[in-house]
């Protein structure tokens, strides 16, 4: 089976789900990468065997509805971090249900960070229409 999963990924758009709920000081350095590192060779793997997007999905802590759309749970910088280690843009998407055109007008190649999916009440619900979106 595993000889079949570079064929499977060819030219896909692949959602992944990560772990980047990591620890984050106040002027948005990230503390401890271990997480983030731990997605990397899954990462590269995807693009090595011709993934046409990498479409990343994470939470960072549990915002409360007063802290949803708020910097204090935001993905920006770890986007910006994983930029920095990946060597290559990664494209941060505010809000995927408005921003659904730009993730689509990416190169090919593209790795594309989502924001906090805790940010959506949706997620919490494990609405099918929101998980459908999200496909």
């Amino acid at each position: 089976m595993r000889h079949l999963i570079p064929e499977i990924v060819k030219n896909k758009r692949v959602l992944m789900r990560v772990d980047f709920n990591v620890d984050i000081d106040e002027t948005g350095k990230i503390i401890d990468d271990f997480r983030i590192q731990r997605t990397l060779p899954t990462i590269k793997f995807l693009q090595e065997n011709g993934a046409k997007k990498i479409v990343l999905i994470s939470h960072l802590g549990q915002p409360e509805k007063e802290d949803f759309w708020t910097e204090k749970f935001s993905l920006k910088p770890v986007a910006e971090y994983l930029e920095t280690l990946l060597k290559q843009k990664v494209y941060f998407i505010q809000d995927f249900i408005k921003q659904r055109e730009d993730i689509e007008n990416t190169e090919e190649g593209s790795i594309i960070l989502l924001e906090n999916i805790h940010f959506y009440p949706e997620e919490n619900k494990n609405d099918k229409n929101f998980a459908q979106q999200l496909s």
